[in-house]
C-alpha cells in the first residue's frame, strides 16, 4: 500500500541541498525514472534510443548522413511510391461519417417520440376498428408532432457538429523532403516512413520525426499535451527508460516549430502517429447519456406504465358495467383514448424550447451549448475537473515581479524610461530584456489590436462575435521573451533600443548553460553604459555582452551589482538577499530570470565577427531579476469560491509541473491558504552530503516533506529548469504514496502527479477523491480519461474541461464536456458538449447556475403539464363508469396539450433564479429527481384533484341550467346526445338529437374553458 505523508511547504535551503544531493544519486540509476515512462497506448518503436548511426542502420534505405544530415540522400522515388501504396497516405482516418437519412431515422429512438408514435397507431387502429374521423385526425396530428420535433433535433444535431476532419486540419498542406538527395516540396499526405524532412520556424511538424539534426529548434504542442511551454529539440538518443512522450529527440506530428530548424526522419504517420492514437482513443470513447436523458427515460417508463394501467383498468370497468357487450367500442374508448390521453404530446417540444432559450440565455454569456440536454446535467454538476492553461489562466506569460535596485515589485521598472537618460539597474535591466530576445513582433495580427471569433450556436443559430481584445500589441517566439518584450515595450518601445544596440553576436541559450547571451555595438557616449568598466584593449569599439538566463548560472559570471548607480562588489550578504528573491518568487509558482552584462573593447582593426571565445563573460554586473507566470484570471477567484458555496469540488487536471500547479491552486483558491497539502515524500535512504548548490529557476512552492510534529528532515524540491519546467521533483516522485497511516491525516488537500496515477488501487482512488482539494499534475490522456471514469463510479457528476487533442477522449466521456472556444483545438470542440466562447472558468459557473435553474424551472413546467392529465382522463372515467355523457372531445384533449398549454409552460423558462440557487448542495441523483414522487403528488393528486372538482362541479351546472341531473343522466351515454338520440323532455323543455348535442357542446366547451382557466391560475 502507498502511503500519503503530511506536508507543511515550508522551505530550507539545507532541505534542498539535501534532497539535490540524494538525486544526484538517482540520476545515475537508469531504472530510477521508470515511473515516468507514462505515456499513449502506442507501439514503442524505441527509436528516441538510438544513436544516429544505429537510427541510419534501421533506415538503411534513407541513406542518411549522421554528420550532415541535411546532405543525406534520401529515399528513392521508387522506394516512396512503394511504400505509399503499402502505408497508405499521411492522414488520419477521418471519423465515421453517418448518412442523413439514419442520422434523422435515430432521432426517433427519443422515449417521448416513441410513446408519440405509439399513441398515434393506437389512434389510427381505433379509426380502423370504428371509422370515425376523429380518431384519424388525432392519429395524424401525433404523426406530425413526431415528425415535425425529430426535424428540430435534426436540423440541431446538423447545425451543431464540429467539423469531423479537425484532425485533419491539424497536419500542414506541403512540406520539404529530401529524396535522391535532392530538396523538394511534396504535399504532407505523401509522406511516408523513412523520409528525411526538413522543418523550419513557423513550420507545422508533418508527422512523427527522429530528429537527426536541431539548431536552436523549439516546438510547442500544446495541441497534444494542452500546455504551451516550449520543448527544445535535440539529436542525442535519450536513455531507455525514458518514454517516447517525453522524448526530446522525437518531433511529434501537429506540433508547432516555434524557433530554429530541425531535420529528421519520418518514423510514423496517419493514424500510427501520436495524435493519431489520440484520435483513435476518442473515437473508441463512449459517449455518457446525460442526466436529462436519463431523467427522461425514466419519466417515459413511468407515463407509459400508468397510461397502460389506467387503460387495462378503465376497459375492465366498462366492460364489467355493460356485462361484455359493445367491447371493441369499450376497448376504442376506454383503453385506446386513455393511454392517448395519458401521453403529453406536448412535453417534449416544451422541454426542446425551454432548453432552446436557455441555450440563447447562455451564448450572450460566452457559453455555447452543443447538446441541448447538457444544459441542465451542468446544473447537477458535483466536481469540476478544469485544466489550468487558459481556463484557470490568462494563457499568456506575463511579468508579474521584479527584484532590481534593492528593491522589489514593477514600479522601479515601469519608471526606467523617466530616468532622463541616467544610467540605473532597472534602466539597464530594461535595456538587457529587450535586446537580448529573439521575439518579434507579430506582424499577421495587426498589432494585436483585435480578436474576432464567430461562434454558431446550434440550437437557434446565434452567431456571437468576440470583442476586441485590447490595444496591446502581439509579440512571437519564446512565451517567456514575449512576456518581457511585451511588458518593457510598454516601457521603451523596443525598435529603439534594438536600432540602438544592434546585435554583432549571439550565443543562443542551451540546457547545458542555461543563459543567453548577445553582443552589441555600444556607442562611446551612450549615458547608459558610460558607467561600466571596459575590458579589453584600450583603443577600438565598444561592445556590450548582455545576458539573461537562470538565476544562479547569471549569478555565477557576476563580481558585482549595479545599485544605487554605483557598483557594489558581491558578498555574502547580496547573495543571501539574492536568494531571499529567488525564492520567493519561485515560491508562487513563478519562472524566475537573472539579467547581467558587461562591457568590452574590440581592437577597430579586428573583424566583428566573433567568435564565442572573443566574449568576455566574467566578472559582469548584475543587474536583478525579473519573474514570469501565465496568471490566473482575476474573476476566477470568486468564480471557485462560488462553486464551493455551491457544493461543488473543482479539480485541477494539468499536464504542467506540480510545482506551478500546486502555486496556481493556491491562488485561484482550489487549494485553501491554511490547507497543507499531501504529496509525495522523498523517504531517500541514501547518504546525506553537504551542498549549497541554490535551486533552478522555477516554483519552489510545492514541497514533499514530514509532519510538522515529524523529527525527521524536511525536504524541499528543487524546482523546474527555466527553459523545459522540468525539475528534480519527477525524480523524487520515484517514492511511492502510501496510504497505510491515512487514519492520523487531518488535512483535506491532495496533489496526485500522473506517475503515481496508473498505480493507485480502488481504495487509494476511494481516499484520493475524497479529498475537498485535488490537484492532479503531470496527466496524460489515460489519465483524465481514469479521473473521469473513477468520479463517475462514485455517482459524481463531472465536467470537464479541456482544449488540447489530448483532451478529446476524456471531454466525450464526462458527463459534460467543456471546450474552449478561443484557443481549444478544433478536436476539443467536436468532443466537448458545451464550448466557452471566452475561455474563462467563470462561464462554466454561469453555466452551472443556469443548468440549475433549467432544472428548477423544468419541474416547474412538469408539474403544470401533468396537472391537465387527470382532468382530461376524468370525463372519460364518467363515461365508462357511469355513463355520463362525455365532457371532453379527443380534439379538444389535443388541443390543450399542444396549444393552449404550451405558451405557458415555455413561459416558465423565463422564471428568475432563486436567491440562493448557489447555495444550495448539488442535487442527489438517487432522490432529487426530474419528475419525483412529491411532484407526481402535487400534480395528480392535488392541483389535478382541485381541476377535477372544478371541471366536474362546472360540469354539472351547466347541464342543471338545461333541466338535467346527473341522476338522470346516468347510465344514458348510449342512448342519448348522439345524432340519433330519440327526444327527450325535462323540466317542461323537449331536446330533440340537434338541441342535445348543442348541449353537449356547451358542456365540453365548459369544460374546456374551466381546464384552461384553472390552468392558467395554477401557473399565475
Amino acid at each position: 500500500m502507498k502511503k500519503f505523508m503530511d506536508s507543511d511547504l515550508e522551505v530550507t535551503s539545507e532541505d534542498a541541498s539535501d534532497l539535490r544531493s540524494s538525486l544526484d544519486e538517482l540520476r545515475c540509476d537508469p531504472q530510477s525514472r521508470r515511473s515516468l515512462c507514462y505515456s499513449l497506448d502506442i507501439p514503442r518503436s524505441g527509436y528516441h534510443t538510438l544513436n544516429l548511426h544505429e537510427v541510419s542502420q534501421t533506415f538503411a534505405s534513407s541513406r542518411l548522413d549522421v554528420e550532415n544530415p541535411e546532405r543525406s540522400v534520401g529515399l528513392s522515388q521508387a522506394d516512396a511510391k512503394n511504400r505509399l501504396k503499402t502505408d497508405g497516405l499521411n492522414q488520419l482516418t477521418p471519423p465515421k461519417r453517418i448518412h442523413p437519412a439514419l442520422v434523422f431515422l435515430l432521432q426517433l429512438k427519443d422515449p417521448f417520440l416513441i410513446l408519440l408514435l405509439i399513441a398515434g397507431v393506437l389512434s389510427v387502429i381505433g379509426y380502423a376498428v370504428n371509422p370515425d374521423y376523429v380518431n384519424l385526425v388525432l392519429g395524424g396530428v401525433l404523426f406530425a408532432v413526431v415528425l415535425i420535433t425529430a426535424a428540430i433535433s435534426f436540423k440541431q444535431q446538423r447545425d451543431s457538429e464540429a467539423a469531423m476532419g479537425a484532425f485533419l486540419n491539424m497536419l500542414p498542406q506541403r512540406t520539404t523532403v529530401i529524396r535522391d538527395g535532392l530538396q523538394q516540396e511534396i504535399p504532407v499526405v505523401e509522406l511516408v516512413v523513412g523520409d528525411v524532412v526538413l522543418v523550419r520556424g513557423g513550420d507545422k511538424v508533418p508527422a512523427d520525426l527522429r530528429v537527426l539534426s536541431a539548431t536552436n529548434a523549439k516546438v510547442e504542442c500544446s495541441a497534444l499535451t494542452g500546455e504551451a511551454e516550449p520543448i527544445e529539440l535535440t539529436a542525442d538518443a535519450d536513455d531507455t527508460s525514458v518514454a517516447e512522450a517525453e522524448s526530446h529527440a522525437l518531433a511529434f506530428n501537429g506540433s508547432l516549430c516555434l524557433d530554429g530548424t530541425v531535420v529528421g526522419l519520418v518514423v510514423a504517420t496517419g493514424d500510427r502517429t501520436m495524435v493519431g492514437s489520440i484520435a483513435s482513443l476518442s473515437t473508441n470513447t463512449e459517449t455518457r447519456e446525460t442526466t436529462m436523458e436519463r431523467e427522461i427515460k425514466r419519466f417515459v417508463y413511468f407515463i407509459a406504465a400508468l397510461a397502460i394501467t389506467m387503460g387495462v383498468v378503465f376497459f375492465a370497468i366498462g366492460v364489467g358495467r355493460r356485462q361484455g357487450q359493445d367491447a371493441v367500442n369499450i376497448f376504442i374508448n376506454g383503453f385506446l383514448v386513455v393511454i392517448v390521453a395519458n401521453v403529453p404530446q406536448g412535453m417534449p417540444a416544451t422541454v426542446t424550447s425551454l432548453l432552446t432559450i436557455t441555450a440563447r440565455q447562455l451564448a450572450k454569456r460566452n457559453v455555447l451549448v452543443k447538446r441541448l440536454d447538457s444544459v441542465e446535467a451542468l446544473g447537477a454538476t458535483s466536481v469540476i475537473a478544469s485544466d489550468k492553461t487558459g481556463t484557470l489562466t490568462m494563457n499568456k506569460m506575463t511579468v508579474t515581479d521584479a527584484w532590481c535596485d534593492g528593491t522589489t515589485g514593477l514600479a522601479a521598472l515601469q519608471g526606467a524610461a523617466d530616468g532622463g537618460g541616467a544610467a540605473s539597474a532597472c534602466s539597464l535591466l530594461t535595456v538587457v530584456a529587450t535586446v537580448c530576445n529573439n521575439a518579434v513582433l507579430d506582424r499577421g495580427a495587426a498589432g494585436g489590436a483585435e480578436q474576432l471569433a464567430t461562434l454558431e450556436v446550434a440550437a437557434g443559430a446565434v452567431a456571437v462575435e468576440m470583442q476586441p481584445m485590447g490595444g496591446e500589441r502581439d509579440f512571437v517566439g519564446n512565451p517567456s521573451e514575449v512576456a518581457l518584450v511585451k511588458f518593457f515595450d510598454a516601457v521603451q518601445p523596443h525598435e529603439e533600443l534594438r536600432e540602438r544596440y544592434q546585435v554583432v553576436h549571439e550565443i543562443p541559450f542551451n540546457s547545458t548553460n542555461k543563459w543567453h547571451v548577445v553582443v552589441v555595438r555600444v556607442d562611446a557616449t551612450d549615458s547608459l553604459f558610460s558607467g561600466l568598466p571596459a575590458d579589453g584593449a584600450d583603443e577600438g569599439d565598444l561592445y556590450g555582452v548582455l545576458m539573461k538566463g537562470a538565476p544562479e548560472r547569471v549569478l555565477d559570471h557576476c563580481s558585482s551589482y549595479y545599485q544605487n548607480g554605483a557598483l557594489h562588489s558581491v558578498n555574502d550578504e547580496f547573495r543571501r538577499k539574492f536568494e531571499h528573491a529567488y525564492r520567493r518568487f519561485g515560491s508562487r509558482g513563478q519562472r524566475v530570470l537573472g539579467f547581467c552584462l558587461c562591457t568590452f573593447r574590440h581592437p577597430a582593426t579586428a573583424s566583428a565577427d566573433f567568435e564565442n571565445s572573443d566574449v568576455p563573460m566574467n566578472d559582469m554586473v548584475f543587474l536583478g531579476l525579473t519573474a514570469i507566470m501565465d496568471p490566473p484570471r482575476p474573476s476566477v477567484p470568486d468564480a471557485i469560491a462560488m462553486c464551493k458555496r455551491a457544493g461543488i469540488r473543482v479539480f485541477m487536471v494539468t499536464g504542467d509541473h506540480p510545482l506551478t500547479a500546486v502555486a496556481i491552486a493556491r491562488q485561484v483558491g482550489i487549494i485553501e491558504p491554511d490547507s497543507r497539502p499531501m504529496i509525495a515524500r522523498a523517504s531517500l535512504q541514501r547518504t546525506r552530503r553537504p551542498s549549497s548548490s541554490l535551486p533552478r529557476s522555477g516554483s519552489p512552492e510545492s514541497v514533499v516533506s514530514a509532519s510538522r510534529k515529524s523529527t525527521k528532515p524536511t525536504h524541499r524540491v528543487a524546482p523546474p529548469d527555466e527553459d523545459t519546467g522540468e525539475s528534480d521533483f519527477e525524480d523524487a516522485a520515484l517514492i511511492r504514496y502510501s496510504f497505510s497511516t491515512r487514519q492520523s491525516l487531518s488535512e483535506d488537500a491532495i496533489v496526485v502527479p500522473g506517475w503515481e496515477i496508473d498505480d493507485l488501487t480502488e481504495e487509494d482512488w476511494e481516499h484520493v477523491l475524497s479529498k475537498r482539494e485535488i490537484v492532479f499534475a503531470r496527466t496524460t490522456p489515460q489519465h483524465k480519461l481514469a479521473i473521469v471514469e473513477r468520479c463517475q463510479a462514485r455517482g459524481e457528476v463531472i465536467a470537464m474541461t479541456g482544449d488540447g487533442v489530448n483532451d478529446a477522449p476524456a471531454l466525450k466521456r464526462a458527463d459534460i464536456g467543456v471546450a474552449m472556444g478561443v484557443n481549444g483545438s478544433e478536436v476539443a470542440k467536436e468532443a466537448a458538449d458545451i464550448v466557452l466562447m471566452d475561455d474563462n472558468f467563470t462561464s462554466i459557473v454561469v453555466g452551472v447556475e443556469y443548468g440549475r435553474l433549467i432544472f428548477d424551472n423544468l419541474k416547474k413546467t412538469i408539474a403544470y403539464t401533468l396537472s391537465h392529465l387527470f382532468p382530461e382522463i376524468l370525463p372519460i372515467l364518467l363515461s365508462l363508469a357511469f355513463g355520463l355523457p362525455p365532457g371532453l372531445t379527443s380534439l379538444q384533449v389535443l388541443s390543450i396539450d399542444l396549444l393552449t398549454e404550451m405558451g405557458p409552460a415555455i413561459s416558465l423558462s423565463y422564471e428568475p433564479k432563486e436567491a440562493d440557487i448557489m447555495a444550495q448542495p448539488p442535487r442527489n441523483l438517487e432522490r432529487d429527481r426530474l419528475v419525483s414522487a412529491p411532484l407526481l403528488a402535487y400534480a395528480y393528486l392535488e392541483v389535478g384533484v382541485l381541476e377535477c372538482a372544478a371541471c366536474f362541479i362546472s360540469y354539472t351546472l351547466v347541464f342543471a341550467t338545461f333541466g338535467f341531473t346527473l341522476s338522470m343522466l346516468a347510465f344514458t351515454d348510449d342512448l342519448f346526445f348522439t345524432s340519433q338520440s330519440p327526444m327527450v323532455c325535462v323540466s317542461g323543455r323537449c331536446y330533440d338529437s340537434d338541441a342535445q348535442l348543442q348541449v353537449l357542446q356547451i358542456v365540453t366547451a365548459t369544460w374546456y374553458m374551466t381546464l384552461i382557466l384553472s390552468q392558467a391560475f395554477h401557473v399565475w
